[in-house]
């Protein structure tokens, strides 16, 4: 056996020839096993006996090295799944990080259900980024009736390097508000009493309801706060705007698109009041900032009010894409509700209330209210 052989042979058993080389020297070692069977043949008595024992040691290393080589092969791909685990993560990481990308995701996705689902929200976004590029937010599909907050479904938002995936939301109640057409335009032609009265007359003393409620005209935040404020023990939740699509089959709206009256406040709309650096270590440190939203007048503050939700509509025009995938109501005319907006001023034709049944079923012979739409019903809650 040559030098260069033995020498080709090392650089196989360690793995350090190339493909084409390792095919080559592997194509070699096939002839070098016909040959010696030939070999093998034609001898004979010890001659064949001694060449036998030979043929086996040399087999071994052969089979020796096919197995090393096999296993560094193996080794090295597994390696490279490592690395390229480890590096997508630490990508992943940056990238939903950078800019507060993942917070403003979450942000998107709030303001899509709040803007679009009457008196429902999400209560606290779960944030999960992993390998792959791939980032999920969950959380609570919550709404109130009297006084507390139920829980009403789960969601899950799915995205891939930043476009979102299959919006999941799964109800507890088979009965969703989406299955309802809560309003009705402003002077369309109806009969007061052919809404709902008579299903909540039915009810009885110790329950709380949520209704919705069509207005005679449209009237702006300020004006429908004021005629809310004398009526007892009753709660706004969520205010239905005229964004120029009014216009519905038999007057009736069944995509609103609105805000709610207590409002879920964008990052760039709370007031930084003091921030604190600390230093952790010899490169970390740790801020910590308090901050103030508006503060806004029960029955007042019109203004802020409808700021905030030209604010949210902006926000869901920006990310557009996410804001159809998670919408109840289509907005892909967000551009033309926004002008027609920014033009008209936001004017309001429908609210959601709750509270105690009875005192709910004392606004029936209100005149700014043209028809009611039963929301749910609980037992007594308005004092918890």
């Amino acid at each position: 056996m040559s030098e260069d052989f033995k020498n080709k042979l090392n650089r196989y058993t360690e793995g350090q020839m190339s493909d084409e080389e390792k095919l080559a020297m592997e194509q070699e070692l096939e002839k070098l096993e016909i040959y010696q069977q030939y070999i093998d043949t034609q001898l004979g008595g010890e001659q064949q006996q001694t060449s036998s024992s030979s043929n086996k040691k040399e087999s071994a290393i052969i089979r020796k090295g096919k197995w090393k080589a096999r296993l560094h092969s193996a080794m090295t791909v597994i390696s490279l799944l490592i690395i390229f685990s480890v590096f997508s993560g630490i990508v992943t990481t940056v990238f939903y990080q950078w800019g507060d990308r993942s917070e403003i995701y979450a942000e998107v996705v709030k303001s899509a259900i709040s803007v679009t689902q009457p008196n429902v929200r999400v209560n606290g976004v779960g944030i999960n980024s992993g390998i792959f590029y791939r980032m999920n937010l969950h959380g609570e599909i919550v709404k109130q009736i009297g006084n507390s907050n139920l829980t009403i479904g789960q969601y899950s938002q799915s995205f891939l390097f930043g476009l979102p995936g299959l919006f999941e939301a799964t109800y507890y109640n088979e009965k969703k508000t989406s299955n309802i057409v809560p309003f009705q335009m402003p002077n369309t032609s109806n009969n007061k009493n052919s809404g709902d009265w008579s299903i909540l007359e039915k009810l009885p003393e110790g329950t709380v309801s949520e209704v919705y409620l069509s207005l005679d005209q449209l009237y702006t935040t300020d004006e429908l706060l004021s005629k809310l404020e004398p009526v007892n023990d009753i709660t706004p939740l969520w205010f239905a705007a005229d964004v120029g699509a009014l216009e519905r089959e038999g007057g009736y709206i069944d995509e609103s698109i609105g805000f709610p009256y207590f409002p879920q406040w964008l990052s760039n709309e709370w007031t930084l009041l003091e921030s604190t650096t600390t230093k952790t270590g010899l490169f970390t440190s740790m801020t910590s900032s308090s901050r103030q939203s508006p503060t806004l007048q029960a029955y007042g503050s019109g203004d802020i009010r409808d700021q905030h939700f030209m604010n949210t509509l902006r926000l869901l025009q920006q990310y557009k894409r996410i804001a159809n995938n998670v919408s109840h109501s289509d907005l892909r005319n967000i551009d033309d509700n926004i002008q027609y907006l920014e033009k008209n001023g936001v004017k309001l034709y429908g609210v959601v209330v709750t509270g105690p049944t009875k005192e709910i079923l004392k606004l029936k012979d209100l005149q700014w209210i043209s028809v009611m739409r039963m929301g749910e019903a609980r037992l007594w809650n308005i004092s918890n």
